[in-house]
């Protein structure tokens, strides 16, 4: 899983094995005040659970403690009685639950860091409910998202926030979420020319509010037209060129790769690695044919007449996917998806994804290839919307300097070479032998070898 996830689920997750969310999206924010809240959502969910000894306790805790949300909330006469009930001897996970909620309560009182007695409380929380945790938990974490961003820009809402849809990013923040709110309302909270704004309404009028860059995203995640990408299960075969070789050019045919290496033609079998004869008159295949009415140079992309708009320049490559247009810009390290009246559909970011992405390189299946060199080397192949779909580890301890793609529509080959030798490295024949749960799960396998070489994928 590429995306980050909040420690306390994280905790969670490893404390219960349990498969992580499906797309979970960046990061979520809390601070103090929705610390507090969280742990005593926590103690909510394991109240059914509390030992009958315990029971009187545990209310009284729950009680003085989840209203603290602000400095100096708590009176002397509150804290001392926290303080006399903060002592039974060998509490059950259940009663632990709001003795770490009384913990973050107090440090919010005293504008201490919270966050740590709210993950040992999910992790106690998770002794009493196991694996049933995690997806609740999830959803309760992107509320309160929300609910913090709320709250630090002085947002007011004509009710709680019951339930995060959506969140959308421009760039690599969050700058969208829709809500439900607790009577049956909508919300949008949006960030527009710098600031930052509430709308309420209904459910269709708050999608109509957003963006034509984010509208597939949102609408997919409301109205589930966007089916959750499942992971391909990549292996990978070594091949092995000669030494002191770099390939400058690619070309792919059935199951035959080749590569021009300065003056030689090399070929390889791309299943199983093994050389092969490379007829020297037989001319490299140059690819997708290029695509009547789309036309690019650096600094500009033309479809069909209309200048589609780009935030940075340095254009790498343009192809057309059903009726979507990729472009990889800025370098390569970012990728705008754009429909056929030019109106920008979704952005990646390289940074995004979670890796070092050196570079994304748009299909013309209308999947994005991304290289991430370093530290050990990763090939990424993803969906418009950023998600992982098929995944492999190089093997290499450390990968950059010259490289070269081929997209030949049913099969891809990847050449890259080392900065210090300057040789061909082949990372194999990436061949997808399955679909994952959906879950974000993968199932690389690593190259048999770190010799250089050349990649290939097909799909």
């Amino acid at each position: 899983m590429t995306e980050p996830l909040h420690n306390v689920l994280a905790a969670v997750l490893q404390a219960t094995r349990a498969p992580p969310p499906a797309h979970p999206g960046p990061k979520p924010l809390l601070f103090n005040a929705t610390y507090v809240e969280l742990a005593g959502w926590l103690a909510d969910q394991v109240a059914a659970e509390v030992p009958r000894a315990e029971q009187r306790t545990f209310r009284r805790l729950v009680a003085l403690a989840r209203p603290v949300r602000e400095v100096g909330q708590l009176k002397k006469k509150e804290l001392d009685e926290l303080r006399s009930l903060r002592t039974p001897v060998d509490p059950s996970p259940a009663l632990r639950v709001a003795l770490l909620l009384v913990d973050e309560a107090i440090q919010c009182h005293r504008h201490a860091s919270c966050g740590t007695p709210t993950r040992h409380a999910a992790l106690a929380a998770a002794e009493v409910l196991g694996a049933a945790l995690v997806e609740p938990l999830h959803r309760e974490l992107l509320r309160l998202d929300a609910v913090t961003l709320l709250q630090r820009q002085k947002l007011t809402t004509p009710a709680a926030v019951a339930e995060t849809l959506w969140r959308g990013m421009s760039g690599v923040k969050t700058t969208h979420w829709l809500v439900r709110l607790a009577d049956g309302t909508h919300g949008l909270i949006a960030r527009t020319r710098g600031r930052w704004t509430f709308l309420h309404g209904s459910r269709e009028d708050m999608i109509a509010s957003v963006p034509d860059a984010l509208m597939a995203s949102v609408v997919g995640a409301v109205h589930g037209d966007v089916p959750a990408a499942a992971t391909q299960a990549i292996s990978s075969v070594v091949i092995t060129p000669p030494a002191a070789v770099t390939a400058v050019e690619l070309s792919a045919d059935g199951s035959t790769v080749y590569a021009w290496c300065g003056k030689r033609r090399l070929a390889w079998n791309a299943e199983t690695g093994e050389p092969q004869s490379a007829p020297p008159k037989q001319p490299l295949a140059t690819g997708p044919p290029p695509v009547p009415g789309l036309e690019w140079s650096k600094d500009e992309v033309m479809w069909n007449g209309v200048a589609l708009e780009l935030e940075k320049g340095d254009v790498t490559r343009v192809v057309r996917a059903g009726d979507r247009v990729l472009v990889a810009y800025h370098r390569g390290v970012r990728l705008a998806s754009f429909d056929a009246r030019g109106k920008r559909l979704s952005t990646i970011d390289g940074r995004q994804v979670g890796e070092k992405i050196q570079e994304l390189i748009p299909l013309s299946t209308g999947l994005v290839f991304a290289f991430s060199p370093y530290p050990r080397g990763m090939v990424l192949i993803l969906d418009p919307e950023a998600r992982v779909v098929g995944k492999v580890r190089l093997g290499v301890r450390y990968v950059g300097g010259h490289t070269c793609f081929f997209d030949g529509g049913d099969r891809l080959a990847l050449a890259y070479s080392h900065r210090a030798s300057g040789n061909c490295l082949v990372p194999g024949s990436l061949s997808p032998r399955g679909r994952g749960s959906g879950r974000g799960q993968t199932n690389p396998t690593d190259t048999r070898s770190s010799q250089p070489g050349t990649a290939t994928h097909r799909r």
